[in-house]
């Protein structure tokens, strides 16, 4: 049998940080400083499976109703990655008021733009010379409403 995904509300720091680090360079636009986490005022899920950590969620308010969300997977628990997307929209469900998410990829990532649309988003939009990694690229922006999460 299957060992459930549990997600928690992360305010640890170490944990965030440490996460962030064994990703940063694989994730980051070419240039950027580091990112510094604001744990109390954005949402930041941690997914655990059987006690071991797999990576994070981060989900910020964009209006009352809407959030943007990215993803923070450890690169050897990327296996993961769709069940614990499941469980982390479980979670947004039972735990916060919005109506929508979007996430917002680098036409370059072609790989988390598969995950997003197999976890069930569509696509919204594209905002074309907006990104800078090793060349300026695109990013497609995709959504999912509360409604679409309940299957």
């Amino acid at each position: 049998m299957d060992s459930e995904i549990i997600v928690k509300r992360l305010y640890d720091y170490e944990i965030v940080l440490g996460t962030m680090d064994a990703v940063w360079d694989d994730i980051a636009e070419s240039g950027v400083d580091r990112y510094m986490p604001d744990l109390i005022n954005e949402i930041w899920l941690g997914l655990f499976l059987n006690g071991k950590y797999l990576g994070m969620y981060r989900f910020n308010s964009l209006s009352r109703i809407l959030l943007e969300g990215h993803v923070f997977m450890l690169p050897e628990k990327r296996e993961y990655s769709l069940k614990g997307g499941y469980a982390v929209m479980d979670w947004l469900c039972s735990n916060t008021g919005f109506n929508k998410v979007v996430v917002n990829i680098p036409e370059c990532f072609s790989n988390v733009i598969k995950f997003v649309q197999a976890l069930g988003l569509t696509e919204q939009g594209y905002n074309s010379e907006s990104w800078d990694r090793n060349g300026i690229c695109g990013i497609y922006q995709y959504g999912i409403t509360r409604e679409q999460m309940k299957w």
